[in-house]
């Protein structure tokens, strides 16, 4: 950690009794969304399989991430377009790809019966 001088907790860590530590970025599309920290108390040879086991582990939490996100926008979109749906006094009439109706306001019912 000492051969690293962007890390800023050096004094906290050696007052931890920490030697060694290791970071792994979690990367959802292109951005980073979170940093895994391990820290040891002892240094040691660099294991590759461990590296890759938790490189393997914040792939997958970023796609948690990113299908959370999606969840959330699409949460939100859909309260968006109730909210319009609702407020409105226009006749709105909802058909899904196949033009089959699928929705109504009850103004498009007294509108078209």
């Amino acid at each position: 950690m000492a051969a690293e001088p962007t890390f800023r907790r050096l004094a906290a860590a050696r007052d931890a009794g920490l030697h060694a530590a290791f970071a792994v970025p979690v990367v959802a599309g292109e951005e980073v969304v979170a940093v895994l920290e391990f820290f040891l108390d002892e240094q040691r040879p660099v294991d590759h399989a461990l590296l890759g086991f938790v490189g393997a582990v914040a792939a997958q939490l970023a796609t948690a991430l990113l299908r959370r996100r999606a969840e959330d926008a699409l949460r939100a979109s859909e309260a968006r377009f109730r909210s319009i749906t609702e407020s409105s006094a226009d006749a709105i009439v909802l058909a899904d790809a196949a033009g089959r109706i699928v929705g109504w306001k009850p103004a498009a019912e007294a509108m078209f019966g």
